[in-house]
């Protein structure tokens, strides 16, 4: 009974938790009776700014996860490969598919190479023994990457480790 009643709860704060990150996306933006000011001409605007996004390279595949590489804790790999992955629906958007849930969220990427994921929305699926909470928050310690035609390692905030993937092979 009290298992059942966690679990009502979770999936209600889960539920307004993501609620509340698709009201955040879609709120329509505040417009003021006066025009801003004009910035002056040496700052970039975010007109002039060119949004930052992961390269075709690694966008135009799907990607499966092969394993994670700690640095001093040796290596996390998944019970179910084929369960696992990431695609690229469209610029700035990341789609996650585990060994329970799917998830969708945005990503990051700064001039700097930096790469964060955001806060995933997620079916909420129960799923006994399931590598899923331990996957997603792999992917939300994600600070980098560096990929080649075949493999992309998302690299683990303080240089922890990385996780790797491999292209996932098409039907």
């Amino acid at each position: 009974m009290a298992r059942n009643l966690f679990l009502v709860g979770l999936l209600l704060v889960i539920t307004v938790l993501s609620w509340l990150l698709l009201r955040q996306e879609h709120t329509p933006p505040v417009v003021d009776s006066e025009p801003p000011p004009e910035p002056p001409a040496e700052v970039p605007t975010a007109t002039s700014r060119e949004i930052q996004t992961l390269p075709e390279g690694v966008t135009t595949h799907a990607w499966q996860w092969v394993e994670t590489r700690y640095r001093f804790a040796g290596t996390e790999r998944p019970e179910l490969p084929e369960a696992f992955g990431l695609t690229w629906p469209e610029p700035g958007r990341v789609a996650v598919q585990t060994d329970c849930n799917s998830m969708m969220g945005s990503y990051q990427l700064d001039e700097t190479g930096t790469l964060q994921f955001s806060e995933f929305a997620t079916t909420l699926m129960y799923c006994e023994g399931s590598q899923e909470q331990m996957f997603a928050a792999m992917l939300q310690a994600v600070r980098g990457y560096e990929h080649t035609d075949d493999e992309l390692r998302l690299i683990l905030a303080d240089q922890a480790g990385y996780m790797v993937f491999a292209v996932r092979e098409t039907e």
